[in-house]
């Protein structure tokens, strides 16, 4: 079957995105200092948020084949800050988080995100576009999957001569996202929180 890169519409995609992108997840060390087990029933609903949370700040596209969601990618534009406020996180459904994660998850999750959060403040200064989210389903990995969804997208950052900017607290990501012009541009350790390194791309010069 035909695999295509399509736009994400919460009201077709959401089940199926924050499945594959849950799965994806279930071992990242966020996912699992925020959840402190691997449990991918609850990751798969700490990506349904982070999903709902990028679609409203920005743009997202899925690799489907037939009906079958691969994996997505989730980009927040320059000027827009990816971070909601409480209010919009308690919309999109984190009132339900310490039930879903308990109160020691949910501690944990407000100081990643307050780390992460000065974090994006520091790296998104100079504009650029953000990858908030990109994930494939472990069944698809390995088949180019996650370069089909980032090609578009890069070619698009490139054409606009602006940079991209990610942040991973996965190690083994860091040269997978090397093969894509990123480079890392600050490694921060904090006790207590998993190791995160921001990175970025600089447009090529030439893209045409």
């Amino acid at each position: 079957m035909e695999r295509a890169i399509i736009e994400y519409d919460a009201a077709r995609h959401e089940a199926s995105a924050a499945r594959a992108l849950g799965r994806a997840f279930r071992d990242d060390p966020s996912i699992l200092y925020i959840l402190g087990e691997e449990s991918e029933p609850k990751a798969i609903w700490c990506l349904l948020q982070g999903i709902r949370q990028a679609d409203v700040h920005g743009e997202g596209f899925l690799a489907v084949e037939g009906e079958e969601v691969l994996g997505g990618a989730f980009w927040v534009p320059p000027g827009v800050s990816p971070i909601g406020g409480t209010l919009e996180q308690l919309r999109l459904g984190g009132w339900e988080a310490p039930l879903r994660m308990g109160v020691g998850g949910l501690l944990r999750e407000l100081r990643r995100q307050d780390a992460l959060a000065r974090r994006l403040r520091e790296a998104l200064a100079r504009p650029a576009w953000y990858l908030d989210l990109l994930g494939v389903d472990p069944s698809a990995q390995g088949r180019g999957v996650g370069r089909s969804l980032l090609a578009p997208m890069l070619a698009r950052i490139d054409r606009e001569r602006a940079d991209a900017v990610l942040l991973t607290y996965k190690r083994t990501n860091v040269e997978l996202y090397r093969r894509f012009g990123f480079d890392v541009e600050v490694e921060e350790a904090i006790p207590g929180l998993p190791t995160s390194w921001t990175m970025r791309r600089r447009p090529r010069p030439d893209a045409p």
